[in-house]
Parts: C-alpha cells; structure tokens; sequence
C-alpha cells in the first residue's frame, strides 16, 4: 500500500460539503458533495478532459472517511477539517 498526502481545502455548509484537493501531477479536483443518508456523495466537475471522479465520505466526530473512484480504481482516503478555536 502506498501512502500519498495531498493537501485540499475544505467548505461545509449544512447539507452539502466542497472539497478542493491539488494535485501534484495535473489540475485541482474540486467535489461538491450533498448528504445523501449518513455520507456525502459527490463528483469531479472539471474539464471535458478530465477523467470522471466520484466520491463519498462519512463523518465519524472530528475524522471523514472515504473513498474517491476515478479510472476504475477505488482510493481510500481521511482527512479532518481545521479544529475550531475558542476566541473568547
């Protein structure tokens, strides 16, 4: 198994969650994703060159779960938003 790190960037709002994740190698993916039971589906809209990426994630407390599908492979992936700092 090999591990790579990517950096992205996460926007959650209510239902609906957007994750912008660069690439090393090619063009940043961004998925908007909707809360479709207990997870968030979501795809790539990128370019027409752009291979198709589908994705979905759970939240379990502070820790997202997922998997991202693109060529016909299955990735699996986690990431955690920033924590929340108390400003008082």
């Amino acid at each position: 198994m090999t591990f790579h790190p990517y950096r992205g960037m996460v926007i959650e709002r209510g239902g609906e969650m957007v994750r912008e994740v660069e690439s090393r190698n090619d063009r940043h993916y961004r998925v908007s994703a909707k809360a479709v039971g207990g997870f968030f589906r979501g795809r790539h809209k990128g370019l027409s060159d752009d291979a198709p990426v589908g994705t979905k994630w759970i939240r379990l407390d502070d820790l997202r779960i997922g998997t991202w599908a693109e060529e016909g492979i299955d990735y699996l992936f986690t990431f955690q938003p920033p924590g929340k700092t108390d400003a008082g």
